[in-house]
């Protein structure tokens, strides 16, 4: 019998899992109001049941449309990558529109936080104006995000910060005054705040 007949030959086919750089991800309501005038309102506070005169037109992560509370798929870096569109629906003009987010994962103890804003109507050399009917965009800035993701890294990873959560909003209106509540108005009722005005 020739050798080459003596030879047994294995192939092995080894299944290796794939996995995409990106996960499941959600950017979701708090679970029930506290930074709101149901919860904890004071005259120094000025919280309000939900924040009316700003409509949250859309979500954007990575440049595609989101949900609050429905999953979507994204990279690590989805923080950085997320902006809301926002429209003055007031008869007033804005000074200025700010949304804190939460990472619920990192626990109570080790929370940060982290704040989108129209970075164009507060800067320093001609100032965009946010005018009734107008739409601007909140991003976060990016020594926000540096400074938000050392922090991360220092207890976790950013593979797994799967969760954002809104903690509260901020309206500064251009005469000074300002509300806030953790409830805002929204123009798709997909995204409509599961508390507040109906």
């Amino acid at each position: 019998m020739p050798a080459i007949g003596r030879l047994l030959t294995v192939i092995l086919f080894v299944w290796v899992p794939v996995f995409s750089q990106d996960q499941l991800k959600v950017i979701e309501w708090p679970a029930k109001p506290f930074y709101n005038s149901r919860a904890n309102a004071t005259s120094e506070n000025h919280l309000v049941d939900r924040i009316d005169d700003v409509e949250i037109e859309s979500i954007l992560v990575e440049g595609r449309l989101v949900h609050f509370g429905e999953s979507f798929n994204a990279n690590d870096e989805w923080l950085k990558n997320i902006s809301f569109q926002v429209k003055n629906v007031s008869t007033k003009s804005i000074g200025q529109f700010q949304i804190t987010l939460i990472m619920p994962e990192l626990g109570p103890m080790h929370r940060i936080q982290i704040q989108y804003f129209c970075r164009e109507c507060i800067r320093k050399v001609n100032p965009v104006a946010f005018d009734p009917g107008d739409v601007r965009e909140l991003t976060l800035p990016d020594p926000i995000y540096a400074w938000a993701r050392s922090i991360i890294n220092e207890q976790t990873t950013l593979t797994k910060i799967s969760k954002a959560q809104v903690l509260i909003s901020y309206l500064m209106l251009a005469d000074g005054s300002m509300i806030s509540s953790d409830c805002m108005k929204t123009a798709d009722l997909k995204n409509k705040c599961p508390f507040g005005s109906p």
